[in-house]
């Protein structure tokens, strides 16, 4: 390590940590000297130098942003706002709350105290983890600080965590951009920053995969479909998170300049030089030479950058921050409307079949120029190009992890060379990423550039400097291997894919909240929150770790783990594939719990959920889900709302309600096995008639009253026959929701029932 970027990794060191005074006041109940406190801290674990860098901490004062400079000598035992009721914001809006230590699962509360006792232990906890890592790995102390001061404030809704990221964030760059712009270095750097300020001292840089749908949906066979899909979307998460970190590595910065990645996007705040901008440049001509190459065109990165002074980030002027990122994404769409305008020359040029292609192409992407690998299945032998097996390999390692957190699931990366090129990597670019480095490289040999700790919140696995916190939602059910597997768990043997996103999520980040809210550190909080939810929650409500969760059907176990897999779970959006019936109750629980973290009735989710045969292709299954889902959102002026199975099937979240109210009307007539449920107390055919009557008038608007009153009144048990008629009163005024909930509550109890007729 060069001194420049041991000084860069001193600045971030001491950056983070700043303000670790306000917490430790805290834990003593009171404090006069809260930098004071800070360095103290400091100099128990770290040379000297790093808490004593005074012209850092001048620059960061000068800006007013760090958060030393507006408490008060009286400790403040008030819990973190939540930032989402900020959105669409009012006055008189009720104020809620994040707990000091949440569960995995986030939930808002109105309780808005915490004690001194809990900052004691809290601070404990950190320091304990604290002496297990490696405190010179930047990254690793910034997971720490997210994993335990997420939800410590230092301003209303904005946490010690968020003020940290963006302390470290200012520090770094100004040290790259006034070390390699200015013309004045014999200045002190307060006097340059001055001379600075007007300036266009930060870049965001910005990327986003173009083609990821037909990138996605190219898997043209139903065998292995599971495995290939996990493995393509995952594959997906590697790439784009290999461009950040090549970009982060070559300028020295660290993951605190991540202010998004996701989905196929990201956004990184850097420092603008020009050798900055000739890496970025680099870099995106690299990657894109290897994705041409390896997918035929089929993947592009778009990858630009905006210049914006420091003052972008200052409150309550014209051009904030926000209108840079909105400038950029401008610049992005414009870019993918050209999408290889620059590669022209290879994009025309006619590659010649493989030898092993000359009777038929890769079975899932029908590519013909490639060396194809034979697996074979029960069904048939399934033939693979070298990228489709590559994703197919690790599709079938993350079916394998089943999200088990004893395993700690970890991606190592290496150097791409003749040592580490085998088929058990997925190669990207210059590198290759593999789980089990044992088995794949030669470990004695070669050391990993980085290891990505999956969902890891062991402080333990962060002992070395390659270690990186690396959130996804790889969720799997052991019995799901393949979609098929859903046979014979319970009722119908069909298998449902969920599509599910934020709604208005544009809006929201544009518009929805107020400008004098739109802050840096406020945007980035809530985008680190969806992320959370999505990425590693979504995991948890899967496997049961939960309060509470949906049974419409069945009586479940506390820790019920849904027969579903997560395919891709992103900043704001899910895809998951199961059971029909545990697709259904995940997506109502997800909802449940979204609405929980949120607390604002303005951020709301919509979803679809499509149905069919486990050997339809999983493709259509997805475009359908995909389908149903826009519908949803017509559906609804505020969307909010989801559609399953069908269009008729378009329901408010809040629906299910009614839906479940009639299910328990009508389930204590059947008896319930493990694998079904059986009508008993009724015969088969009143529940038939009861269907086709809703359908009837749901479909056609033609309510059938006669009809329905005879059905009640051939009820042979009197006592049977009298509830229902008092139970399904409703009913006969006409309300044609109660009538389609009561429809949808007949269509799943038949559909758990394995009798042909239903």
């Amino acid at each position: 390590m060069s001194l420049y970027e041991d000084f860069s990794e001193k600045i971030a060191i001491g950056a983070l940590f700043q303000d670790i005074g306000i917490i430790i006041a805290k834990t003593k109940g009171t404090c006069s000297d809260y930098i004071k406190e800070s360095k103290n801290w400091l100099n128990q674990y770290y040379p000297k130098d790093v808490a004593s860098l005074q012209e850092y901490e001048d620059l960061l004062s000068l800006l007013n942003v760090s958060a030393l400079s507006g408490q008060s000598s009286n400790i403040d035992y008030s819990l973190i706002k939540n930032s989402f009721l900020k959105i669409d914001y009012k006055e008189n809006s009720r104020d809620l709350y994040f707990p000091l230590r949440p569960s995995k699962v986030i939930n808002s509360t109105t309780n808005n105290k915490t004690s001194q006792k809990n900052y004691e232990e809290l601070f404990k906890n950190f320091e304990s983890d604290f002496l297990k890592i490696n405190r010179y790995n930047v990254n690793a102390l910034l997971f720490l600080i997210k994993k335990h001061f997420s939800f410590v404030p230092v301003n209303g809704d904005i946490s010690f965590y968020d003020q940290s990221c963006f302390n470290a964030l200012l520090a770094c760059c100004l040290f790259h951009y006034l070390n390699n712009n200015s013309k004045q270095l014999s200045l002190p750097i307060k006097d340059r920053l001055k001379q600075s300020l007007d300036e266009k001292a930060f870049l965001l840089i910005g990327g986003d995969i173009s083609g990821i749908q037909n990138f996605i949906y190219a898997v043209a066979t139903s065998t292995g479909a599971l495995k290939s899909f996990k493995g393509r979307s995952f594959y997906l998460e590697l790439l784009t998170e290999h461009v950040v970190n090549e970009i982060l590595n070559q300028l020295g910065l660290f993951r605190f300049n991540i202010y998004f990645t996701g989905a196929g996007h990201f956004y990184i705040i850097a420092y603008n030089t020009d050798k900055a901008k000739n890496i970025v440049n680099n870099i995106k001509e690299r990657i894109n030479n290897f994705l041409l190459k390896e997918f035929n065109g089929l993947l592009q990165f778009h990858i630009d950058f905006i210049e914006f002074p420091i003052t972008a980030f200052m409150q309550n002027l014209d051009l904030q921050f926000i209108d840079y990122f909105n400038d950029l994404k401008g610049k992005l769409e414009i870019s993918k409307k050209k999408k290889w305008n620059d590669f022209l020359d290879k994009v025309f040029m006619v590659e010649t079949p493989h030898p092993d292609c000359y009777t038929e192409g890769c079975s899932v992407c029908q590519r013909e120029d490639k060396p194809l690998t034979s697996i074979s299945k029960p069904e048939k032998e399934v033939k693979y190009c070298s990228s489709c097996y590559s994703q197919y390999k690790l599709g079938e390692q993350l079916t394998k992890l089943s999200f088990l957190e004893k395993s700690m699931p970890c991606i190592y990366k290496y150097d791409l060379d003749s040592e580490t090129r085998n088929s058990d990597c997925i190669i990207i670019d210059n590198s290759c990423y593999v789980f089990n480095p044992d088995i794949a490289v030669n470990s004695s040999t070669n050391k990993p550039k980085n290891k990505y700790l999956i969902n890891c919140t062991n402080a333990y696995y962060y002992n070395s400097e390659e270690s990186i916190y690396f959130p996804a939602g790889i969720y799997n059910n052991s019995d799901i291997v393949e979609l098929s597997d859903v046979k014979g768990y319970f009722g119908k043997d069909l298998v449902s894919v969920l599509k599910m996103d934020v709604d208005n999520l544009g809006w929201i980040f544009s518009l929805g909240i107020p400008k004098e809210y739109r802050t840096f550190t406020r945007m980035s909080n809530i985008s680190e929150l969806l992320t959370h939810f999505f990425k590693y929650s979504s995991n948890y409500i899967a496997k049961g770790s939960v309060p509470t969760q949906t049974s419409l059907l069945r009586d479940i176990k506390e820790g019920f783990e849904r027969r579903i897999s997560i395919v891709y779970a992103g900043g704001d959006d899910l895809l998951v594939v199961g059971h029909w019936l545990d697709i259904l109750e995940f997506s109502i629980d997800i909802d449940k719990y979204f609405r929980m973290l949120a607390g604002n009735p303005k951020v709301t989710l919509s979803a679809g959920i499509s149905i069919g045969h486990p050997k339809c292709p999983f493709y259509l299954l997805t475009h359908t889900a995909n389908d149903l889902l826009e519908i949803a959102k017509k559906s609804n002026p505020n969307k909010n709302s989801v559609t399953v199975f069908d269009e008729i099937f378009t329901f408010k979240w809040d629906d299910f309600e009614i839906v479940e109210k009639y299910i328990k009307l009508l389930i204590p007539y059947f008896k319930k096995t493990e694998k079904e449920i059986i009508p008993v107390a009724l015969p088969k055919t009143f529940f038939y008639r009861f269907l086709a009557i809703a359908k009837n008038f749901v479909n056609h608007n033609r309510l059938e009253i006669s009809k329905f009153i005879y059905l009640l009144s051939r009820i042979g048990d009197k006592n049977i026959r009298n509830t229902l008629k008092t139970e399904l009163e409703p009913l006969f005024t006409l309300d044609k929701k109660e009538w389609k909930c009561v429809y949808f509550a007949l269509v799943l109890l038949l559909m758990s029932s394995l009798s042909k007729e239903s």
